[in-house]
C-alpha cells in the first residue's frame, strides 16, 4: 500500500503533538530532556565521582590521628616476620592491612601521601562496590555513599574498615548464586576469606555466614539428606575447608599474647551480659539514627533512661524491619547468625566507632534480601498518592537524615579545624630543627580504686609502654624514633605490658639521663609525671602548639597540644 510523504509527516505530527503539546514547547524541552535522560543514565558513574570527590577533599584536610599513624610505624619499622608473626599477637587483627601500608611505608613514600593513596584506594572500592553494585534503585545509591560512616569514618580515616565493608557487600552481591556454579562458589568463598584477612570482627562475620551457608544447604537438601547435599558439590566443599582453614590460622594469628595489653584483666566497666545486650538492643539505633553514646566501648557504655529506651525501640524497629524481610525470603540464619558471631567478638573489643560495620552489615542483609526478591510497595496508603516515587524519595531521605548530617558535620569540621595534632606537632619540631633533641613523653598512669568498703577493686598500675599518643601521631612525618625512653626504641607503642618491676626499672634509667629538651603530654596533671622522672618543672615553657576538635557523629572532643621546652637558660 502506498503512504504519501504528506501522510507520514501529519502521523509524525501527530505523535510529536502527543508526547509535547506543542512544537515550540518541544523544541525548548528537547534539550532539558536529553539532559535530564544523560543524567539519570549516568547517575551512579557520577554519584561515584562525587563521592570521591568528598573523600578526597576532606581526606586533603584530615590529619592523621593515633590508630592512622598506628598502623603506619608498624609498617614501616617492623620487619616482615614480625608483621606476620608478632604484632598480631598485640595489635588484635589480620597482618592484611600492616601489610598493605607497607608498600608505600617500606619504599620511602612520604607519609601523608602513602597513607591516605592506600586508604582512596580502599575507599574507592568501597563506594564503587556499593555504587555499581547494589540492587537498590539510584536515588538511594545516590545517597548511601554519603552517609557518615561509610564516607568520612571509614572513607576519609586510614583504617582497614572500609575493606572490611567490602567484603561484606561482596559477601551480598555473591550470596544468592553462590550454589549456582563453581565460579560464584568460589567468589563467596574468597570474599569471605578476605574479611577473616582484615580484622577480628571479620573472622567473626565470616563464621556467621559460613554456618549459615551449610544451614542453607541442609535446609533445602533436606535433614535425610544433608550428607549427601554436603559432600556432592565438590567446589563447595573445598571452599568450605579453605575457609575453614582461614578462619583458624586467623585466630591463631591474633590469638593474644599473655602480655599484651589487649588481655590484661579489667576491675570495673559492663559484665560480658549487659555488654550484649546493648550491642543487640542499643548498638543498631546508634549505627544509624541516635548519637547517645558517643565513641566509646561497650565495656564503658552508661546511657541513661531516656536514652536507653528510645535506643532500644528504635533497635527492635530495624529488627522487626530485618527479621520480616528476612523470612518472608527464607534468609533469617543468614541474618541471625552473622550478628550472633559478631556479638561474641564485639562484647570483647567494641566501641562505637565500629558501629558503621553493623550500619553496612544490615545494608548488605537488605541486599541480600532485594537480590533475592524485591521489595513491595504496595501498601494502601501509597496507592492511593498521586506520586509513588516522590514519597518512596522521602522516607529514604528521612531514613538516612541522621547519618547524613553527621557527615556533613564531621566532615566541614575537619576540613576547619585540627583533627589531631600531628600535623602542627611535626611542624613545630620541623621550625624548631629539633629532630635530634631528647623528647620524653608521659605514659599510662591509673591511681587506686577503692569500693564502698573500702577494698583495692583496681590497683594503682603504671604501663610505660602505653605511652603519649601525641608524639606517636608525630612520628611518622621523620625518619627517626622521637621517643626516647621507648620501649625497646618503638617508635610506636608496642601494646607489651611490662611487669610491675620492669615499668619501675624503666622509670629509673629514664630518670637518670635527666632532663629532656622536651617533655610531651597530654595529660591533664603533667606534674605527676615530672615528680616521677625528677624534673623540675619550673625549668619548662609551655607551648600549646594546637587545639584540636574532632568529631564523632554530631560530637565534638576538644583538646590541646602541648609542649614543655626547656629553658635554654637552665644549666644542663
Amino acid at each position: 500500500m502506498h503512504i504519501s510523504e504528506n501522510t507520514i509527516e501529519e502521523n509524525k505530527t501527530f505523535m510529536n503533538e502527543n508526547t509535547i503539546t506543542n512544537t515550540s514547547t518541544a523544541n525548548t524541552n528537547t534539550p532539558k530532556t536529553t539532559n535530564k535522560l544523560w543524567i539519570v543514565n549516568h547517575a551512579r558513574a557520577l554519584s561515584f565521582i562525587a563521592y570521591m570527590a568528598v573523600v578526597a577533599v576532606v581526606m586533603y584536610f584530615h590529619e592523621p590521628w593515633f590508630d592512622e599513624a598506628q598502623s603506619w610505624l608498624i609498617a614501616r619499622d617492623s620487619s616482615f616476620a614480625d608483621l606476620l608473626t608478632l604484632r598480631p599477637h598485640y595489635e588484635g587483627h589480620p597482618p592484611l592491612w600492616t601489610l598493605l601500608l607497607s608498600i608505600p611505608a617500606k619504599t620511602g613514600v612520604p607519609y601523608e601521601i602513602g597513607l591516605k593513596g592506600v586508604q582512596f584506594l580502599c575507599a574507592a572500592l568501597l563506594g564503587g562496590w556499593l555504587i555499581f553494585r547494589a540492587p537498590f534503585n539510584r536515588f538511594t545509591i545516590a545517597l548511601l555513599p554519603f552517609t557518615y560512616f561509610i564516607c568520612f569514618q571509614y572513607g576519609v580515616t586510614a583504617r582497614p574498615y572500609a575493606l572490611l565493608c567490602v567484603s561484606l557487600l561482596m559477601v551480598a552481591h555473591y550470596w544468592k548464586y553462590a550454589d549456582s556454579k563453581p565460579s560464584n562458589t568460589w567468589k563467596l568463598v574468597l570474599s569471605l576469606v578476605l574479611m577473616c584477612a582484615i580484622s577480628a570482627y571479620g573472622i567473626a562475620i565470616a563464621a556467621g555466614f559460613a554456618l549459615a551457608w551449610v544451614v542453607r544447604s541442609v535446609q533445602i537438601a533436606g535433614i535425610k539428606n544433608a550428607v549427601c547435599e554436603i559432600f556432592s558439590n565438590i567446589n563447595r566443599l573445598l571452599g568450605w575447608i579453605l575457609l575453614a582453614f582461614v578462619g583458624f590460622a586467623s585466630v591463631a594469628c591474633i590469638w593474644p599474647a599473655a602480655n599484651a595489653f589487649g588481655s590484661r584483666a579489667t576491675f570495673s566497666g559492663n559484665s560480658h551480659l549487659i555488654q550484649f545486650l546493648y550491642f543487640i538492643f542499643v548498638v543498631p539505633a546508634e549505627s544509624m539514627f541516635t548519637a547517645f553514646a558517643g565513641d566509646v566501648s561497650l565495656r564503658r557504655m552508661s546511657l541513661g533512661i531516656l536514652p536507653t529506651i528510645i535506643c532500644v525501640l528504635i533497635s527492635i524497629l530495624i529488627w522487626a524491619f530485618a527479621i520480616c524481610i528476612a523470612k518472608r525470603r527464607k534468609m533469617l540464619v543468614s541474618l541471625i547468625l552473622p550478628y550472633l558471631t559478631f556479638a561474641i567478638i564485639a562484647t570483647q573489643y567494641f566501641t562505637l566507632h565500629h558501629a558503621g560495620i553493623v550500619f553496612v552489615f544490615f545494608i548488605a542483609q537488605l541486599w541480600m534480601c532485594v537480590a533475592n526478591k524485591p521489595l513491595n510497595f504496595d501498601i494502601k496508603l501509597a496507592n492511593k498518592l498521586s506520586n509513588k516515587c516522590a514519597f518512596t524519595q522521602s522516607i529514604i531521605v528521612i531514613l538516612l537524615a541522621p547519618s547524613l548530617i553527621w557527615n556533613i558535620f564531621a566532615c566541614v569540621n575537619d576540613i576547619r579545624f585540627d583533627y589531631s595534632g600531628s600535623r602542627a606537632l611535626a611542624q613545630f619540631i620541623q621550625r624548631n630543627h629539633a629532630e635530634n633533641k631528647r623528647f620524653v613523653t608521659s605514659w599510662l598512669h591509673k591511681e587506686e580504686k577503692l569500693d564502698s568498703n573500702g577494698n583495692t577493686i583496681s590497683p594503682e598500675f603504671e604501663d610505660v609502654h602505653q605511652y603519649s599518643w601525641q608524639l606517636i601521631t608525630a612520628n611518622p612525618y621523620f625518619a627517626k624514633n622521637l621517643i626516647d625512653c621507648s620501649y625497646k626504641n618503638s617508635s610506636f607503642i608496642t601494646n607489651e605490658r611490662p611487669s610491675e618491676s620492669q615499668a619501675w626499672d624503666e622509670i629509673s634509667a629514664c630518670k637518670a639521663k635527666k632532663e629532656p629538651q622536651f617533655f610531651v603530654t597530654e595529660s591533664s596533671e603533667p606534674w605527676y609525671y615530672f615528680v616521677a622522672l625528677d624534673y623540675n618543672i619550673e625549668h619548662y615553657t609551655a607551648h600549646v602548639i594546637a587545639k584540636t576538635k574532632s568529631s564523632f557523629k554530631s560530637n565534638v572532643s576538644e583538646g590541646t597540644v602541648t609542649v614543655y621546652d626547656r629553658k635554654s637558660s637552665v644549666k644542663k
